[in-house]
């Protein structure tokens, strides 16, 4: 059965048999090739950090501009390593040899890469922790006493720290204005 699923993934879909060894280093198939280019242009910055980008930079305004420099910078540049990756069979640190102005590109792509590295491993750890800490009876951030709460911080279910109007329940500390009437606002105080 095993057998049979992976021919699936092979360019001449003749069965893959155990004994036999790959000597090139080429794709199977070309949508394993695609699958490749998608898994390392798509990261955890384009899934969290650009819906939060694009609403703080103005929404489907900024969409236009981040297109047009994508498909201006971003992919000829994206292209142009996939291409000299191909061409000279290399890694980026001596891929970029060709070029002796160009050494330099290849060490700082790995640079740039570490980089990114360790502040993503700190965002995996930061949501591991929570996943971890959401285990627990007590849950860490479900009371007031902790060193990160501020004057703001309520806890669900208290009569006081919240009051309902028509249903809806407002947090005191953060209402400026109670709304009296529909033309007249007052000052809580």
């Amino acid at each position: 059965m095993v057998m049979q699923l992976l021919s699936l993934f092979r360019r001449d879909n003749s069965p893959v048999k155990p004994s036999q060894k790959k000597v090139n280093h080429e794709w199977d198939r070309p949508v394993e090739f695609i699958f490749s280019l998608i898994s390392t242009s798509v990261g955890l910055g384009k899934v969290w950090r650009f819906p939060y980008l694009a609403a703080k930079s103005g929404g489907g305004a900024f969409l236009i501009p981040y297109f047009i420099l994508y498909f201006l910078i971003g992919a000829p540049i994206y292209y142009l390593e996939l291409a000299l990756g191909q061409f000279s069979s290399r890694g980026p640190a001596t891929a970029f040899i060709l070029a002796k102005g160009w050494q330099g590109v290849g060490f700082a792509m790995i640079i740039n890469s570490v980089l990114c590295m360790l502040y993503y491993n700190v965002i995996i750890s930061w949501a591991l922790f929570y996943l971890v800490a959401s285990f627990r009876k007590n849950l860490l951030w479900k009371k007031c006493g902790n060193w990160w709460n501020d004057e703001r911080c309520f806890i669900p279910g208290v009569q006081n720290s919240t009051y309902r109007i028509d249903q809806t329940l407002y947090n005191c500390t953060q209402a400026q204005y109670e709304n009296i009437s529909e033309n007249s606002c007052v000052p809580i105080n």
